[in-house]
């Protein structure tokens, strides 16, 4: 099925009932501050299960700028939701159910519309589009993703030299550290040769360093240290959504190292692909993985499932749940990334 009319980017809207449940949650108070943990994690997948799979094609030729006024508000919404959640915080005392119920819901809201469409802007030429993406990894205290993704992941991805990239039995806790730490130290690199070599004529970490260490004064200074701890918590929890992500998308998969140290280019092959309807929607499209990394210039409505990549058996949500239980990951996919790289093989051998 085909779909070329631009005013489906409607369905898009769909991102925005994430942050709207987490400012209903805070609203409500009380045991509502997990509705969004609930709605995301538990109706989502539930109803990605009834909801048939489509495989429609993309194609909106000139009318994309549609589908970019949808990304927009998020620059808006995520900054609006964390002023209300640090007021909400100092309101009354909080108990450490209350505060983790509501540091989540802000948390999954900065995964969702913050580094995903922060991941989504970074990669579009504009300085406009790219300045809203630094602005929301500011409120994600994850500026270094924009040097790391684009310079370091989708050169190095599906290799074992890539922190990003998830190996076979490797459990989702170890990954965690072993992304985050190792794409914080390759971001310092990467922007350290850039001065070396000429092309920038500052160190980019530094600025960005300061720039989060500013705003944790300002919050410090202005709302307390209670309310800078539930930040820092909201961006971690951000942070492990956006890894978790990460991790499902290439888990296993590994390029062939060719002569002289290289590795094969980069195909389809090596990201998973997802086509369950309502992680697409909520993600602006971040699950079809494989036409990202082979064509990273398209802008998200363009992007198609790939008949080479492999295929998640269930959607987003409903994928970094299980990979929380390494047991039921590993039992479930490491068949299917062993089929997929039989398949890989035999192509490669019959292309010789």
């Amino acid at each position: 099925m085909k779909s070329t009319n631009p005013w489906i980017a409607l369905q898009y809207l769909f991102a925005y009932t994430v942050p709207l449940s987490a400012f209903a949650s805070l609203t409500l108070g009380g045991a509502w501050v997990w509705l969004t943990l609930i709605y995301v994690f538990a109706l989502i997948p539930l109803a990605e299960r009834l909801i048939p799979l489509r495989g429609s094609i993309h194609e909106f030729g000139s009318r994309k700028w549609i589908f970019d006024l949808l990304l927009l508000p998020s620059a808006v919404v995520l900054p609006l939701l964390h002023y209300h959640s640090l007021q909400w915080i100092q309101e009354e005392s909080r108990g450490v159910w209350e505060f983790l119920g509501a540091a989540l819901a802000v948390g999954i809201c900065n995964g969702v519309i913050g580094i995903n469409v922060a991941h989504e802007l970074g990669h579009r030429k504009s300085g406009f589009y790219r300045l809203i993406a630094h602005l929301l990894l500011l409120c994600t205290s994850y500026l270094h993703f924009y040097i790391e993704h684009n310079y370091g992941h989708h050169k190095r991805v599906a290799t074992e030299e890539d922190p990003a990239s998830s190996r076979k039995n490797e459990s989702l806790y170890r990954f965690w550290w072993r992304s985050i730490s190792g794409g914080y130290r390759s971001a310092w690199h990467l922007a350290g040769q850039w001065v070396v070599n000429g092309r920038m004529p500052f160190h980019m970490m530094w600025i960005y360093l300061a720039a989060s260490l500013t705003l944790y004064a300002i919050i410090f200074y202005y709302l307390g240290a209670q309310a800078l701890l539930f930040f820092i918590v909201c961006s971690l929890i951000g942070i492990l959504m956006l890894e978790s992500v990460n991790y499902i998308e290439h888990y296993g998969l590994t390029r062939r190292k060719m002569g002289g140290g290289f590795y094969e280019r980069v195909q389809a092959s090596d990201s998973w692909d997802s086509d369950h309807l309502l992680g697409r929607l909520a993600l602006f499209e971040l699950s079809r993985h494989a036409d990202h990394h082979t064509h990273a210039d398209k802008p998200y409505c363009e992007l198609n499932i790939q008949e080479e990549s492999p295929k998640m058996p269930v959607g987003y949500p409903e994928s970094i749940l299980r990979a929380l239980i390494p047991v039921i990951w590993f039992k479930e996919r490491n068949p299917l990334v062993d089929a997929h790289n039989l398949i890989r093989k035999s192509h490669a051998e019959a292309n010789v």
